[in-house]
Formats: structure tokens, C-alpha cells, sequence
């Protein structure tokens, strides 16, 4: 907002003032430019073949690096005990009937629909970010941390999806089966997966989704030690078991009919029949093939033509969509953490991750040319940072002296 005219010749101070506080540099994220992640101390997003019982993993990103300090932190947040849970040994989802409604969001209230995209960032985000900007609606995206450092142009697609006004979820760094993993790597996945969202959108998740839909008690009580909100869905599409070209047995037309048989008789068109049925629906979707883009488009189509009322995964969980409820704030625990964090990130904090649980290393050894290229990002990082603040103070007291001879002049035609 602008100073008014009136305001000025009234109050000639205020000109100075008021002057002055427009040179200042308004708070924005439009002229966003992705980081040099290796620099920040980030681990790879780029996949590597993975043997024995993750052989079957999606994504096949190694587990990221485990620090000691980090566990202890987010465990000492526990709202109560993380309990003794075995980790399941094998890749797959659990049982469905894992699911508890009353602690894990799963639909919406009658007549709504929350529309949901996983394991994005991609190449396809600006099509789904059209798809949406086309129908007026805005979506729920649930990301991936190593997609979001895997290229640059991914993580300035988080920030367009971000900037487009769609909620920003978490859904871990590697897109494991989270109970197949040890307490201390699940709190890695979702501090790797937050701080790279963080540097980002400047802002933390206060929703995430298990990859899977896997999900037990000690999961649930990991996630209260973070203070997130877990989401689960009551219809999908099954849209990642089209291949590519569409040549497999389950097509697109099966993912479609999925969708319409859920808005025909309701949840039992998917086998979620113990969920409640509300008649609103948080739908699971992908986007990062042709093939999903595609049943992504049709079930659109769907579900405006049935004059559906669409909404944010917040807004049907909490019955508002703020900021507040989207993202946590500074004084949220999780946050306070996430502060203590300091970049370059320091290798020594990190460990290997147990061998049973992936091929490739998870410990962090840098190299002398790493640790060189750190340093001297450091240094240009710094000295931006300086250059920056010198033309801050240089433009404010060049609009001191503009308000100061403004009011002046003011004063004399008064």
C-alpha cells in the first residue's frame, strides 16, 4: 500500500518515513533461484541400484545421512514414548485396515474433494499446474526431498506450485517404506525432506503423507514428535501401475473408472470400506509420467462435471485454509530445530546407515574438492550477503535525502 498524497502534505515527516520504507526490499520468493544443494551440505537426490528387499523401491535414493543429534532432538519432542515397533523387513504396504480415522485424515466433509499429487517435484509439474490454473482449483502436493535437489529446475517448480497458492506437503527424502525403517532414519528422512522444502518456499509443512500409505503406532508417534499431520486418502487411482505408453494391464481407462465408481457408489468402489463414508474424498494421484498427467486430466473432468466442491487437504481436515494451518510457524518445536541447523552442513554430524537397509551408503565422506567448493561458496555467499546489505543502506539514505528536500518542498507550498 502506498502512501496517499493527502497523507503526505498533512504530515511531511511521514513523507521521510513512509518514502524511506519504500526503498526497502519487499519480502518475496518470485525471483527465486535454486541453491547450490552439494554446497549447503545436501546429499544426492540421484537414484542408485539398491539390492535385496528395497530392490523393489520406487525411487531407489539412498537412505540420507543419520546424525545422533538430530535424533535425540526430535525423540526429546515425543508427546509420549515412541513405542518398540519391530521394523518390518520387507517392501509393501501394510495391512489397510492400519488405518485409524481418528488419527490419520482420510476424507472430506460431504460434497468435497481434495485433490492430491505425489513424488513431485518433476518435468510435468507445470502441466499439473496449468491443469488446476485452468479449472480455478487449487491442489495439495506432497514432495519428495531428493526430487527437490535432484535438478534445478525441480525445485523452481516447487516454488511456481508454492507461488500458485497450492498447500505444500511432506512425503520423506527417499519414498521408503517408512516402517522398514529404523526410528533414527525415519526422523532423517523428515528433516532432510523439511529442510530442503525450507530452503525453498521459506516455509516448513505442517502436513505429510507416508509413502505407501504405510503407516503404524510408532510412525504415528514419531510424526507427534514433529508435530505433523498425516494423510492418508479414501480413493486412488493406481495411476503408477500404467507403463509407459499404456501397454500394461491396468490402463488408463482402469484408473479412470476407479474415480467414477467412487463417485457413483462411494468408498466400496475401492475396497477402503472401512474408512467412514462421508461422501467427500481426498484422492492420491501422481505427477511425474505422461500416463499420470493423463488420468489426471480425465478425473478433473470427473469430478467438476459432478459439481463437486474442491478444497485443500487442510481446509477439509481443519475447516480453514491458512497459512497458520499449512505451515508451522516459528515458535513451532520443529522449527526452533530446524534454526539450529547450520549451513555449510557439517559431514562430521553423520553416520552410515545400517547395511541391511540399502546398497549404497548413507554416511557423508567429503572429498578435498567438496570441501574446497564449500568454502568458497561460502565465501561468495557471504560476500553477496554484504553487497546486498550496502545497497540496502544506500538506497535508504538516498530516500532519507529524496523525503528530506520532498518535505521541504511541501512545507514551503503549505
Amino acid at each position: 500500500m502506498h502512501p496517499s498524497p493527502a497523507l503526505l502534505l498533512r504530515f511531511p515527516v511521514a513523507a521521510v518515513l513512509a518514502l524511506a520504507a519504500l526503498a526497502q526490499p519487499q519480502p518475496s520468493r518470485a525471483d527465486f533461484v535454486p541453491p547450490d544443494w552439494t554446497a549447503l551440505g545436501f546429499p544426492s537426490g540421484k537414484p542408485v541400484p539398491i539390492t535385496g528387499s528395497l530392490a523393489g523401491d520406487l525411487f531407489k535414493v539412498p537412505i540420507p545421512p543419520v546424525a545422533d543429534s538430530w535424533t535425540n532432538a526430535i525423540v526429546a519432542l515425543a508427546p509420549s514414548p515412541i513405542p518398540d515397533i519391530p521394523v518390518n523387513g520387507e517392501l509393501g504396504a501394510p495391512g489397510w485396515s492400519g488405518y485409524n480415522p481418528k488419527t490419520d485424515i482420510t476424507n472430506c466433509p460431504s460434497n468435497t474433494w481434495a485433490i492430491s499429487y505425489d513424488d513431485g517435484p518433476g518435468d510435468l509439474t507445470q502441466e499439473y499446474l496449468k491443469l488446476l490454473s485452468d479449472h480455478n482449483v487449487t491442489g495439495t502436493f506432497f514432495t519428495i526431498g531428493a526430487n527437490v535437489v535432484n535438478k534445478p529446475q525441480w525445485a523452481s517448480n516447487l516454488m511456481a506450485t508454492y507461488n500458485a497458492g497450492h498447500q505444500i506437503g511432506l512425503h520423506t527424502w527417499t519414498h521408503r517404506r517408512l516402517t522398514n525403517e529404523t526410528t533414527e532414519q525415519i526422523i532423517a528422512e523428515f528433516v532432510w525432506n523439511a529442510l530442503a522444502v525450507k530452503q525453498v518456499i521459506g516455509k516448513v509443512p505442517r502436513y505429510m503423507r507416508p509413502p505407501y500409505g504405510d503407516t503404524d503406532n510408532r510412525l504415528r508417534a514419531i510424526l507427534a514428535a514433529f508435530g505433523f499431520k498425516q494423510v492418508i486418502w479414501n480413493v486412488l487411482t493406481n495411476d503408477t501401475a500404467i507403463p509407459a505408453g499404456d501397454t500394461g494391464t491396468w490402463k488408463i481407462a482402469d484408473a479412470v473408472k476407479l474415480i467414477n465408481n467412487t463417485i457413483k457408489y462411494g468408498n466400496v468402489a475401492t475396497q477402503l470400506t472401512f474408512l467412514p463414508n462421508t461422501g467427500g474424498y481426498i484422492s492420491l494421484e501422481h505427477e511425474l509420467t505422461a500416463e499420470e498427467f493423463e488420468v489426471a486430466q480425465q478425473v478433473m473432468g470427473l469430478v467438476v462435471g459432478n459439481q463437486y466442491k474442491f478444497a485443500t487437504v487442510a481446509m477439509c481436515n481443519a475447516g480453514v485454509d491458512t497459512d497458520a494451518e499449512r505451515y508451522m510457524s516459528d515458535s513451532d518445536p520443529f522449527v526452533k530445530f530446524l534454526k539450529t541447523v547450520q549451513f555449510p552442513i557439517d559431514p562430521s554430524l553423520f553416520k552410515a546407515a545400517p547395511s541391511s537397509t540399502s546398497a549404497a551408503s548413507s554416511g557423508v565422506t567429503p572429498t578435498a574438492a567438496t570441501t574446497a567448493a564449500t568454502a568458497s561458496s561460502s565465501s561468495k555467499s557471504a560476500a553477496v550477503a554484504l553487497g546486498k546489505s550496502v545497497l540496502i543502506l544506500l538506497a535508504s539514505g538516498m530516500a532519507l535525502c529524496l523525503g528530506f528536500l520532498v518535505s521541504l518542498t511541501l512545507l514551503s507550498v503549505w
